[in-house]
This record gives structure tokens, C-alpha cells and sequence, in this order.
């Protein structure tokens, strides 16, 4: 055999190789869409027996924060049977993957993605001192699954 014909059955192993070893690389990141307030009214904690001034009045809110999570293939495999295991643990809602979800080298997927906090407090001005991700679920890691 010559060495011109060794190469090139090399040169064609190559390629596999790196798909058996690398494989498909997904990417995400969470970018922030917008944020609101809503009211849900006079809490159950103010007194009953007394009249209460609506400056002392304890009130309940529900914030809520909208992220686009965007999954990126930044490979040159596809990955196949993409999903998300623990996405319910962390946000507190979803839009949901489509069904047997395929990335393709170079493509991107984007959900829309939900944190709802409900807070209590004297009024509404301290929504500053909310965080759009609620501190118990800012350490969690998203578990992303696919084949290669």
C-alpha cells in the first residue's frame, strides 16, 4: 500500500471519530424580556377588629419575569431527542419543546419561560427590592439531555 492511500482512508476516519468523541454541543442563555406587578388584593394578616389606613394595609403581589431561554446547537453535529428533565423544577412556567426535538448544526430553539414570586408587603413601592429571579432558584443548574 502506498502512503497516499493510507491518508486517505485516514482522512476518512477522521471525520467519524470526531462525531463518536465530540458529539453535538448545545448552548443556552436567558435573555430578560420584561417584568410586571400584579395585584391580588388586601392580605388575610391585616387586623379585622380596627380600621386600617391604606399606608399600613398589607397587600399581596405577584411578580412575574419573562426570559426568552434560547438553546443553540454551536456544533457541527445534530442533537437528537433534545429535552429538558428538571425545566419544571426551575421556572414556574413554560412554553413546552416541541415532540421529538432536533437541533441541527448552527440552529437555535427559543422558549418562553416564566418566574412568579408572591410577595407580601405595605404597598406596591418596593418592588425594587425584588429580584426578577427568585433567590431559592438562582443556584439551580438546567439539565439539558440529547443524543448524538
Amino acid at each position: 500500500m502506498s502512503l497516499l492511500h493510507i491518508l486517505s482512508k485516514v482522512r476518512a476516519v477522521i471525520p467519524f471519530y470526531r462525531y463518536l468523541t465530540k458529539g453535538a454541543k448545545v448552548d443556552a442563555a436567558l435573555n430578560f424580556i420584561s417584568s410586571s406587578q400584579k395585584p391580588l388584593g388586601a392580605s388575610e394578616q391585616n387586623p379585622t377588629d380596627r380600621p386600617v389606613h391604606v399606608s399600613e394595609a398589607i397587600f399581596v403581589f405577584d411578580f412575574e419575569s419573562h426570559y426568552e431561554l434560547v438553546l443553540t446547537n454551536a456544533s457541527g453535529n445534530p442533537a437528537y431527542n433534545l429535552t429538558l428533565p428538571n425545566v419544571d423544577e426551575i421556572f414556574s412556567r413554560h412554553d413546552p419543546l416541541p415532540k421529538n426535538c432536533i437541533l441541527n448544526p448552527g440552529e437555535s430553539i427559543k422558549i418562553n419561560c416564566w418566574f412568579v414570586s408572591r410577595n407580601v408587603q405595605t404597598t406596591g413601592s418596593k418592588t425594587d427590592q425584588y429580584h426578577d429571579i427568585p433567590a431559592k432558584k438562582k443556584k439551580r443548574i438546567l439539565v439539558i439531555k440529547y443524543d448524538n
